[in-house]
């Protein structure tokens, strides 16, 4: 039982950190590089430290999150119910959401080679759009699998 807690309360945690970043990065770092206000040293330190959190959180998230879905579902209750189906489905959102972020860092990054971050940080934004959808999406995911009762107790 302790473990299922230390495992909901690291899952949580690295969640909000995640999360927090990917909104962070998309409406207060990219903006202020786009507007001229980082220069490109501050930008790729700002986008080079939150892939590491970024990538530090999404193995926290796989692991606590294996471990949850392993105590609490079979194979039949996460392929044949509800709850097992938004299990997966968050799983397909965190790994789109990682992809969408390392993408973009990357050709953020790649674009601004010549050390101007102005255009890149602006025209490589729509990726961090869809990181924070997708994050939104994942937010409502896990509203849904800890609403009392389930998915059941919302009709």
């Amino acid at each position: 039982m302790a473990i299922g807690f230390v495992a909901q309360l690291l899952h949580l945690a690295a969640a909000f950190i995640w999360l927090g970043g990917v909104f962070f990065v998309t409406f207060a770092v990219l903006p202020a590089a786009r507007d001229g206000h980082l220069d490109y040293k501050l930008t790729a330190m700002f986008l080079d430290r939150f892939e590491k959190v970024s990538i530090a959180s999404a193995l926290v998230l796989f692991v606590t999150g294996g471990h949850l879905a392993g105590t609490r579902y079979t194979v039949e209750t996460l392929t044949g119910t509800v709850d097992g189906y938004l299990v997966l489905v968050m799983l397909l959102l965190w790994a789109a959401l990682l992809g969408s972020i390392q993408i973009g860092k990357h050709q953020v990054l790649r674009d601004a080679g010549t050390g101007k971050i102005r255009e890149p940080a602006g025209n490589k934004l729509p990726w961090f759009w869809t990181a924070t959808a997708l994050s939104v999406l994942l937010i409502a995911n896990a509203a849904l699998l800890g609403y009392p009762g389930g998915v059941a107790g919302l009709l």
